[in-house]
């Protein structure tokens, strides 16, 4: 099922970050401790949701159902509708800066994928898997892709602000990603396949 899907993928990408700032590649040791990556991951994830939900000017109660279903905050929709109006979010607010825990995976995706090739240029025995190696940052933009359809469809109608929305913000999510990670649309789409694929046998 799809929400089964997306609440466990967002429960393996809190287990990645927990573990991957306990290296030097996470946004903790980065930031000298100022900021984990599993706290940047939650906030982002509540933004992305607020931002989607009051693309209309409202948060409908079955969007705010989404954030407590899949994300824990135990909100409603006035609270989040307050929230945007105190803190003036808007569409333009949100989409100026490329989401931190995105630009902190990709940081870590480079690194990673740079000690890979690193082993293949100077061990023979080193296995080679890169092809079916998924980036941390795959795994986030598939999690920005459910969530948004989860909140797009929450009232079983499709708002053409919201839609619009989602699909913009997740073509930027892709060019970001292909520009920091060095990868090709067709490359791009392999990855998201595995991805698909591992899913499919998760929910059969």
């Amino acid at each position: 099922m799809f929400g089964d899907r997306l609440k466990r993928r967002i429960n393996v990408m809190r287990e990645l970050i927990r573990k991957l700032d306990d290296t030097d590649f996470g946004l903790k040791s980065r930031t000298n401790g100022n900021i984990d990556l599993l706290t940047s991951f939650n906030c982002d994830m509540l933004m992305y949701v607020i931002y989607l939900s009051g693309s209309d000017g409202t948060v409908s109660k079955s969007e705010a159902a989404v954030i407590r279903r899949y994300l824990g905050y135990d909100v409603t929709s006035e609270e989040l509708d307050k929230y945007i109006e105190d803190h003036q979010l808007s569409v333009e607010s949100y989409t100026v800066e490329i989401p931190l825990t995105l630009q902190a995976l990709c940081f870590a995706d480079r690194k990673i994928s740079e000690q890979h090739n690193e082993k293949v240029r100077n061990d023979d025995s080193y296995q080679d898997d890169d092809g079916i190696y998924v980036p941390s940052s795959l795994i986030l933009r598939e999690i920005y892709e459910d969530l948004g359809e989860a909140v797009v469809y929450s009232d079983n109608k499709v708002d053409e602000d919201e839609n619009t929305d989602y699909t913009t913000f997740l073509s930027q999510v892709d060019e970001y990603i292909m520009d920091e990670l060095d990868m090709t649309e067709d490359e791009l789409e392999t990855k998201k396949e595995i991805l698909l694929e591992d899913s499919s046998r998760d929910d059969g």
